[in-house]
Formats: C-alpha cells, sequence, structure tokens
C-alpha cells in the first residue's frame, strides 16, 4: 500500500537499530509437550481462521521457551465432522479443542467433546446457543454484530433494508435479534434461504430496499448476488461475517465490485495485523485473530491446570479470564510469559489479539467486546475500514512489571516508547512494524509504551528503580526530546535511540532523523501531474 511505502524508511530503520544494539542468546524447550485438538477446515468457502498463523503462533510461542505447544489437527473440510471430533475427544492427551468453524457444525460437534469432559473453543460460532460451561468462543455473537451493522447503516441515512438469512442456526439467530437492532430502521421484508434464490430475488424487487442484508455462508452469498443481478434490483448487497472469504471474490468475480460487508477484526491496538502482515504478506483473514485467542486461552488453561490440577477445566479458563493483575498481551513473548506468570500463581490480566479477552457470567456468549471492519470489494480485493469496537474502551499497552522472571533473564531488553498506542496507522504502527521484524530475527525481550505512559517513565529513569532494566531505550518523535534527553542524562549506563528529535551530545544517546525530501518532491509531482493545467 502507498501507507506502507511511505513508512518504509521508518521501518528499517527501526529494525536496523534494534538488530545492530543487542547481542542475541538461545533459549530451552520443555519436552513434555502441551496438545491442543484443531477442529478446523483447511480449505473451502468457510477456511478463514488462518491454520498458518495458528501454526506460527504455537512455534514462535515455542522458541520463547517453556512447555512446547503441539497442535493436533482434523481437517474439518473433508470426511464427517461428527467422526473427525469424535478422534480428538477421544484422545486422553487432548483435554482442549479449538472449533469448530459454524454454528451448524457446533450442533453435532458440542455433544460430542464436552460430553467427553473436553473443553471447546470456537473462534467463529457467533449464533447464541444454549451449552454446557466448557463451550467458549472468542468471537462475539451475533447481538454484537446486528448493533454495528445497523448503526453504520443509521448513521449513513439507509431508512429500509430487506433480510435475507441461511436456513441454519446462524442466520435464525439474526433473523430473530434484527427487529430490535434495526431501531429507525424499516424492514421491508424477510426470507429465508429455504426457497429458491430466484424468487426471493423477486421478492427483494418489490420490496424495493437501500440496502439488502444478508447473514449467509460464501456459498449462499455469491447465489443471492448472482440471482439479485438477474431479477434487476438496484439495492446494494450487505453481507455478514461469514463471507469475509476468498470463496466470494473467486466465484463472483467482476460481479462482486461494490458489494459491502462486516466481519470480525483484530484489536488495531494489539498490533497483530501488523505482525500476520509481516509473516504472511497479506492481510489476517476475518477469523484469524479469534483462531489465535482460542489458542491463548488454551495454553493458560492448562497452565491454571498445572498448579490447580483439582479444579474443572470450566473453572481453570474461568480463572484465566478473570485476572487482575499485570496486563498481558497476545504476542509470543506475553503469551509465554503470561503462561509463567500463571504457573507460579500470578493472576495477569490477560489480552488477546482481538481484545480484551473478559467474559460474562455465561461462557457462551463469547467476549464482552469484539472489534469490526466495514469491507468492500474493490479492484478484486477486500478493502477494509478501520476497525471499532463493539462498545467504548481505552486501549492499553502491556504492563511492565513481569513476575516472576523479572531481572532473571538474559536475553536484552528493549524498551519502545510510541507517540500513541499501536493503530494510529501512522508513526506508532510503523515503529512497531520495525521492532516485530526485529523479534522475529532476533532473540531479546520488549516493552511497549506511550506518551501517556510518561509520569511512570519519568519516576522509574529519575530513581532508577527497575523491575526489568531495559539495554537499549527507543523514543519515537520530537515530544520526548526533553523527557529523553533527562533519562538520557540520568541513566549513562542505558543506550537511547531517538526518532526526530535533537542530538544530546552524550556518549549513550543517538538520534535518527528521517530525511523526507525524496518523498515530498514525489507528492508534488503527482499533484502536479492530476491538476488540470498539468
Amino acid at each position: 500500500s502507498s501507507f506502507l511505502k511511505s513508512r518504509l524508511p521508518l521501518v528499517f530503520a527501526l529494525s536496523c537499530i534494534v538488530i545492530l544494539a543487542i547481542s542475541f542468546c538461545g533459549c530451552t524447550t520443555d519436552p513434555d509437550p502441551i496438545r491442543i485438538g484443531v477442529l478446523l477446515p483447511s480449505s473451502g468457502p468457510v477456511a478463514t481462521h488462518s491454520l498458518d498463523g495458528l501454526a506460527w503462533a504455537a512455534d514462535a510461542m515455542n522458541r520463547q521457551g517453556g512447555r512446547t505447544i503441539e497442535l493436533i489437527y482434523q481437517d474439518t473440510s473433508t470426511g464427517n465432522i461428527s467422526a473427525h471430533a469424535e478422534k480428538l475427544a477421544g484422545r486422553d492427551d487432548i483435554d482442549i479443542i479449538i472449533g469448530p468453524a459454524t454454528s451448524t457444525e457446533l450442533v453435532h460437534v458440542a455433544p460430542i467433546v464436552t460430553g467427553q469432559g473436553k473443553l471447546l473453543i470456537s473462534p467463529s460460532v457467533t449464533a447464541e446457543s444454549d451449552t454446557s460451561d466448557l463451550f467458549w468462543r472468542t468471537c462475539p455473537t451475533d447481538d454484537r454484530q446486528a448493533e454495528v451493522i445497523f448503526r453504520l447503516l443509521r448513521e449513513e441515512g439507509v431508512s429500509d433494508i430487506s433480510l435475507v438469512t441461511v436456513d441454519a442456526p446462524y442466520g435464525e439467530a439474526f433473523a430473530h435479534l434484527a427487529p430490535q437492532a434495526a431501531s429507525g430502521i424499516r424492514i421491508a421484508g424477510t426470507a429465508s434461504l429455504n426457497r429458491p434464490v430466484l424468487e426471493i430475488a423477486a421478492q427483494i424487487v418489490d420490496e424495493d430496499p437501500d440496502i439488502v442484508i444478508a447473514v449467509v455462508y460464501p456459498d449462499e452469498a455469491v447465489g443471492l448476488a448472482e440471482a439479485l443481478a438477474a431479477a434487476g434490483s438496484s439495492a446494494g448487497l450487505f453481507l455478514s461475517d461469514a463471507c469475509r472469504s476468498p470463496h466470494l471474490l473467486e466465484n463472483l468475480g467482476p460481479q462482486a465490485e461494490g458489494i459491502r460487508g462486516m466481519s470480525l477484526a483484530p484489536d488495531p491496538s494489539t498490533g497483530y495485523a501488523i505482525a500476520y502482515e509481516e509473516i504472511f504478506g497479506e492481510e489476517p483473514p476475518a477469523f484469524a485473530a479469534q483462531a489465535h485467542d482460542a489458542l491463548l486461552l488454551a495454553v493458560y488453561t492448562t497452565a491454571r491446570q498445572e498448579v490447580a490440577p483439582e479444579e474443572s477445566l470450566a473453572a481453570s479458563l474461568r480463572w484465566v479470564v478473570s485476572g487482575d493483575g499485570t496486563a498481558k498481551g497476545w504476542d509470543p513473548q506475553e503469551a509465554v510469559e503470561a503462561a509463567t506468570m500463571i504457573r507460579a500463581g500470578a493472576h495477569p490480566t490477560i489480552t488477546g489479539a482481538s481484545g480484551p479477552l473478559r467474559f460474562p457470567t455465561e461462557s457462551s456468549t463469547g467476549p464482552l467486546i469484539g472489534y469490526y471492519a466495514c469491507w468492500t470489494v474493490e479492484g478484486g480485493v477486500f478493502s477494509e475500514g478501520t476497525p471499532i469496537p463493539s462498545s467504548d474502551r481505552v486501549p492499553v499497552l502491556p504492563g511492565l512489571s513481569y513476575d516472576p522472571a523479572a531481572g532473571e533473564g538474559d536475553r536484552p531488553v528493549v524498551w519502545m516508547v510510541y507517540p500513541k498506542v499501536k493503530g494510529d496507522r501512522s508513526f506508532a504502527d510503523s515503529a512497531y512494524r520495525g521492532l516485530f521484524r526485529a523479534q522475529e530475527a532476533f532473540s531479546f525481550t520488549k516493552r511497549e509504551f506511550s506518551h501517556e505512559d510518561l509520569p511512570l517513565l519519568d519516576a522509574i529513569f529519575s530513581t532508577r528503580n527497575f523491575t526489568e532494566k531495559p539495554d537499549l531505550v527507543i523514543t519515537e518523535g520530537f515530544q520526548f526530546t526533553d523527557d529523553t534527553r533527562a533519562w538520557a542524562v540520568a541513566n549513562p549506563d542505558i543506550r537511547f535511540f531517538t526518532l526526530e528529535q535533537e542530538d544530546y551530545n552524550l556518549p549513550n544517546a543517538c538520534d535518527v532523523a528521517m530525511v523526507p525530501y525524496g518523498s515530498s518532491y514525489l507528492a508534488g509531482v503527482l499533484a502536479a501531474g492530476i491538476t488540470e493545467t498539468g
């Protein structure tokens, strides 16, 4: 993207700073593995969880040390879903299974898995369901999605919609929720895909809505889009979260242009989407962040079981998500630290790739907050807007204090101080991209701060009261100029790299300035080239 290209010098500089400034060491691996079942599809219309992302996460956590994580897959894109579930649930060495993908599959899978006393954590089943306390999900239920969709359409001035739902629990649940969520938008008509799609398309033409909301799976979305075009409908098509799938683009081709939808998204303040792009060269699929968080919950629950074996699995997971201690993030370093803290008796507050992992009393209703992104098909790809939370929250970075390992590690420690929390699509995100690249390539411990943490940082550097002393501190932005100078003077044994500040003439500080002349010149040429006069 043009944004990424414009920030490449900053990303490269940050990577080089970290790489050149630290030394590295290896880590050990515990031979006793944590085995976690994965009951998700590797291909097909609903394969939007990124099994590659899960494999990367497990491997990255294994490289951090601690107990090895081993994922045991059953590919639900082929074969019988019940047989796959029985195979995983019947293993004595697997207590937790990630999956299934759809609400229809859950009907068959849940009794098998929870009936064996195993935990089932789905990253993408959004329909409300009445199941045991052994079923959890890392995605919000459809009531949140309905609220966000209708809120967006109200803001856009939409007055009339037609609603089409798949003949499955997923569609039935949304149809039940829609009348209350619509509030101010008239539902001109509803239709379930238990009758011919051409007949439904003709009904929609008669209703003449502004928008057709379709709560369906990708296969049904393709058929509905083709039927609406054939019937001559002028209404825009707005699809639900399950439809952000390559299957839609591959099967509709140019006809997909302009189709819009809503899907779950990572919490932008976590940096997960940036990390995913760095690893795989593309944006994360719709449910990749939620699948990652299901893995985190499985690892943390296993850690809790090690110190509280008398607890039920459900009770251990409930304990995990009710933490009130140091905040820990989603990334491999933070995840391994969180698991280590749990094994040591600490009770961290955990945050996942999709946002805070806090749950209501009923585990099956999903997390309290989720992020959604509105997308549009443009130029044959999904173009997403900025993710928005289902309810208000203030983003926070992971906490500084790390007990029990504080001061015990032999890896270098790097502190990054951003001008804002991640998710700004600007300097903070670019800085994190460089930091992530460096940490993927080398072994060091990172801690992150923002401008809002200045009082904490001032107190730490002025008193030199370090829980975990940094070897390198990177501060980004002119607003840190005076603060960084004071910190560097008071801490001559710590190296400071500053971005866009000034040369302090100190042996332990170095400023890096970006040179924007070339990009500014090109921007001027581009602007001149698109004027009427040239």
